[in-house]
């Protein structure tokens, strides 16, 4: 019944949770982060229901930890248990865009998408293999 009436939300608001796999409230082991989720899907609620404002509402979380660790997981799971969809994607899907221009496009394209979705999950994967121009030599430094 619970998935029913999420649906139902999402669909007001024109978008639709993740279809699959567990809600926050299921995972273990992800400690204030999953405590900092629980509270954003309440407060997500209660801007639904005019309770509180947009402003409000706590908007970012920065996840790390290995390759494995269940960083996309965690987002899936906080999509589906705020009832909004997620944009899911990675510095390495920019950078395959091509040059540096087409990389910005990418960029651009992801927070567009994300914008368009509002509100929604913004997971922005791999946020540390982008260089730093300090440390850039050769060819790189310009």
């Amino acid at each position: 019944m619970e998935m029913i009436l999420n649906r139902l939300d999402a669909s007001l608001l024109g978008s639709a949770p993740p279809p699959s796999g567990p809600r926050l409230e299921e995972l273990e082991g992800y400690g204030d982060a999953r405590d900092w989720g629980l509270a954003l899907a309440d407060d997500i609620r209660g801007w639904q229901r005019n309770e509180i404002r947009w402003s409000e509402v706590d908007r970012g979380i920065l996840l790390s930890g290995p390759p494995g660790s269940g960083k996309t997981l965690f987002a899936s799971a906080l999509a589906r248990t705020c009832g909004i969809e997620i944009v899911a994607t990675s510095v390495s899907r920019w950078q395959s865009a091509g040059h540096l221009g087409d990389m910005l496009r990418a960029m651009r394209m992801s927070f567009q998408e994300a914008a368009a979705k509002r509100p929604c999950v913004l997971f922005l994967d791999e946020l540390d293999s982008i260089g730093d121009r300090a440390a850039f030599r050769g060819d790189h430094v310009h």
